[in-house]
């Protein structure tokens, strides 16, 4: 029997402490709910800010190397004057009307001033690394069709010299007229790019 009121006693004593835990839990459960959503939130505006840290930094290094791109084709358009067939003061080949087609010379002294010009705008401004391979190979068959006049220039006291080859001569001019149309077609390519689509590219990379 006292057994018995003994545990009649704790139970009693227990029941009389359920209200404390309750407000107790009543007054932590919410606080606990406020910080775990700070954390979480927290977490995630990070990752997004993050995340959007990283498509600035692509985009702008796009920018550079678009930009740089664009110089580079620049270099390469500058050079167009010592290609074309126009006499314009700078024209490696010219060429005479006579009476059963044209005949065509070569400016010795504009050979060297040439070959100097694309290796500079190729290595030493360090732009040849973003010079399409297309103009890049125009560029160096035109410069290797002109090498040997370079030849010819230490052993000739003549200034301009006529081309005995008619088709190296045709050849040169039809490098050029490619030439011109691959430059004219990679920076139209550049001025319609649009960054954007990376960070929608970005986006979509993200969902997968």
């Amino acid at each position: 029997m006292m057994l018995l009121c003994q545990y009649c006693k704790i139970a009693a004593t227990e029941f009389e402490n359920i209200p404390y835990w309750e407000k107790l839990i009543n007054n932590i459960l919410p606080s606990l709910f406020s910080l775990v959503t700070v954390l979480v939130s927290g977490y995630f505006l990070y990752r997004y800010a993050l995340r959007q840290k990283k498509k600035e930094i692509f985009i702008e290094l796009e920018k550079v190397k678009y930009a740089r791109k664009l110089n580079a084709l620049e270099g390469c358009w500058k050079l167009l004057q010592y290609m074309t067939d126009t006499e314009n003061g700078k024209s490696i080949l010219t060429w005479r009307k006579k009476e059963d087609g044209k005949e065509y010379f070569i400016n010795l002294e504009l050979v060297d001033e040439f070959i100097n010009s694309l290796s500079s705008c190729f290595y030493e401004s360090g732009l040849g690394i973003y010079i399409p391979p297309g103009i890049k190979n125009k560029l160096f068959s035109y410069r290797n069709i002109i090498y040997g006049f370079n030849l010819k220039m230490k052993e000739s006291a003549e200034k301009i010299i006529k081309v005995k080859n008619e088709e190296m001569a045709k050849e040169m001019i039809a490098i050029f007229q490619e030439a011109v149309k691959e430059i004219k077609k990679e920076t139209d390519s550049i001025e319609k790019v649009d960054l954007s689509i990376y960070n929608n590219r970005n986006n979509n990379s993200k969902t997968k």
